[in-house]
């Protein structure tokens, strides 16, 4: 399967810190229907069958990174 586009990935690293759609929509300065259509585009292009499958696999293929936890 194919790797997600850039501006796919840059929801989905968003999504993996927990943000919602709203939010996402907010920050990138797009509607939420178009936040949905680049996950939904990512799914297809991966395979996924959900949209934490999307997260998971961008993040095993190293696409977007880990989280670390701060423990200051």
């Amino acid at each position: 399967m194919a790797d997600p586009t850039h501006p796919e990935l840059v929801v989905i690293a968003l999504m993996s810190r927990g943000h919602t759609y709203d939010a996402i929509a907010r920050a990138l300065v797009l509607s939420v229907d178009a936040v949905k259509s680049r996950v939904a585009r990512a799914r297809q292009r991966t395979g996924a069958k959900s949209t934490i499958h999307l997260v998971a696999l961008c993040m095993a293929r190293h696409l977007i990174p880990l989280l670390r936890e701060d423990h200051s």
